[in-house]
């Protein structure tokens, strides 16, 4: 369970800051 949580934590904050470069890109461009 804990490492589930884990993996979901790490996937969530990857998601987040993924989701963040593309606003970024999108508001440069």
């Amino acid at each position: 369970v804990l490492t589930e949580y884990i993996l979901v934590s790490a996937t969530s904050a990857v998601t987040v800051t993924i989701a963040g470069v593309v606003k970024e890109a999108v508001t440069i461009v």
